[in-house]
């Protein structure tokens, strides 16, 4: 697989390596694991990121730097419908470019609570709300909202034609947050093909 940038190569690393993170664990990814997953070798990958924790670190890092940006965007918005649309876009970008770390987002949380409840709260705050409150109907729909962006975006990752999908998925978060849809839905399944 060509590589085309160092931070090309940095981003690639990091989504995969959350991806196996989300799916089986922090103990249970190894260096080699995530080399493999990348095509890469053990010792290359070791030369980039010189122990698992480290690697581990800098794929939180990266994981709390999107949420921060998501925040930072809307955070001067007025909560409301135009909140919420900029800011599902926000991840559903997100969600597209690193769907690796939207699946971490969504994964349980046993080894890495802490950190991933941090970054979780901040998703939350730019809906205006926080999940260590008590459980809403809203609360419900921004959390129903972020899996399914985070579920979509990682079945369509092998699609050339993100394009497509963005706007169906957008318009997915939107109406599992109560708004409507801000796109007509394809109305068969051949609409859906890539």
């Amino acid at each position: 697989m060509a590589r085309t940038s160092q931070q090309h190569l940095d981003d690639e690393i990091l989504d995969h390596a959350a991806a196996l993170f989300a799916r089986r664990g922090f103990s249970n990814t190894s260096i080699q694991a995530v080399a493999d997953a990348l095509g890469y070798s053990k010792s290359g990958l070791l030369h980039h990121y010189s122990t698992k924790f480290a690697l581990y670190d800098a794929v939180i890092s990266r994981c709390r730097t999107q949420a921060q940006g998501v925040l930072d965007e809307v955070s001067a918005m007025p909560v409301g419908d135009t909140r919420d649309r900029v800011a599902v876009t926000l991840v559903v970008e997100m969600a597209l470019d690193n769907p690796g770390i939207a699946a971490l987002l969504i994964s349980p949380r046993e080894e890495v609570a802490t950190e991933l409840d941090e970054i979780s709260t901040m998703l939350y705050a730019a809906f205006g709300d926080t999940p260590d409150g008590p459980i809403t109907a809203r609360l419900i729909r921004i959390t129903g909202g972020l899996a399914a962006v985070a579920v979509i975006a990682l079945n369509i990752t092998t699609s050339h034609d993100k394009a497509r999908w963005r706007s169906l998925i957008i318009s997915t978060g939107l109406g599992a947050l109560g708004h409507p849809y801000a796109e007509p839905l394809p109305t068969t399944s051949n609409d859906l093909e890539v």
